[in-house]
């Protein structure tokens, strides 16, 4: 089908989110965001946490959902809502693997990161249903400002400042980089992390502060979020006149570069490849007008991994691309699986 087709969907996408713009707040805390950039590479260990499991397995299709929740890391010293203090998460297995088994590590465990705008668990649960039916457990975790999650005050998925976002962002890395340790210091050898877009960068900044091998298949994501916003159709959904005013600027263009210096501080290619490339796989859509696959291609060549793509645009590639992206985490973990053998 012709590029027209596949970013028809993408654009339609923005243009519903341009009804309710991001960052109307602008900046927000500037103190807090210049701590971001100055953590955004601190290569220190991941937080030890304690997870409660909460509620009664969940029976569905040939799956059992178990809930869990654990407290936020708080290594970057920032306050945050009260809201984002608890994280949420899902674990989803085969429903004949009884929990006891789960807990001696024999099977692999990929956690999926949200996308914009996910803010519940079933859209991932769906995704990796037929992966976990084929062995590998999925972990969903509920990002911060999201659902359960989302401060007061907030309209559903709108996050109101940029010190937000990356906040969002920071405390999804650290929450994840927790998650993976738990399950690695309780003797799971085989983990990963995947994601589609918001997610997929995400799960690609978790695997490139991650000190051991696992899988990591990122996709419809790039190294740099400042091209995303300020250099495709994504551009509609910032409001920008709140962008501006909240900076002492008396330009436009000092607004945006200002802009573009914050979030490029914060650009992926500027952290060293994953422990092990070779358990990583890139995955891309080619007609992708949110994020453009050139970038996912300057990723795979950074991080010296494999590159795949598929035919479609960002929002009709969460479907159209669920075959090659679900294969891609399959081969990533078998991958992972024939290096480090089981011994």
């Amino acid at each position: 089908m012709h590029t027209s087709y596949h970013q028809f969907f993408d654009k339609i996408f923005a243009s519903t989110l341009s009804k309710a713009p991001f960052f109307s707040r602008g900046f927000g805390d500037m103190d807090a965001i210049e701590r971001m950039i100055a953590l955004a590479f601190d290569p220190h260990p991941p937080a030890q946490i304690e997870i409660e499991w909460v509620g009664d397995p969940v029976h569905r299709q040939g799956i059992t959902s178990y809930r869990g929740k654990f407290t936020t890391p708080r290594q970057h010293g920032l306050e945050l809502p009260p809201e984002l203090e608890t994280a949420y998460f899902e674990l989803n297995a085969p429903w004949d693997i009884p929990f006891d088994v789960l807990e001696t590590g024999n099977m692999p465990l990929c956690v999926y990161l949200a996308a914009t705008t996910d803010q519940g668990f079933f859209p991932r649960r769906f995704f990796s249903a037929p992966l976990v039916k084929r062995g590998i457990l999925s972990l969903v975790l509920m990002s911060p400002f999201y659902g359960k999650r989302k401060p007061a005050g907030q309209l559903e998925y709108v996050i109101e400042t940029v010190s937000d976002q990356l906040v969002m962002n920071m405390v999804t890395v650290e929450e994840t980089r927790a998650l993976l340790d738990w399950f690695h210091r309780r003797g799971f050898k085989y983990l990963g992390v995947s994601g589609y877009s918001l997610g997929g960068f995400g799960s690609a900044y978790t695997a490139a502060l991650t000190d051991y091998p696992i899988a990591a298949i990122p996709c419809a994501m790039g190294a740099n979020p400042a091209s995303v916003y300020l250099d495709t159709l994504f551009h509609k959904i910032v409001d920008w006149e709140g962008v501006h005013d909240s900076l002492p600027t008396d330009t436009f263009q000092e607004s945006l570069d200002r802009f573009r210096e914050v979030l490029e501080a914060t650009s992926l290619d500027k952290l060293p490849p994953p422990h092990d490339p070779d358990c990583a796989i890139v995955v891309a859509a080619q007609h992708d007008a949110v994020v453009p696959v050139e970038l996912a291609e300057q990723l795979a060549t950074s991080w010296d991994c494999e590159l795949r793509t598929f035919e479609a645009g960002h929002i009709n590639g969460i479907l159209r691309g669920a075959i090659d992206w679900r294969r891609a985490i399959l081969d990533a973990f078998g991958t992972l699986m024939h290096k480090y053998p089981q011994g």
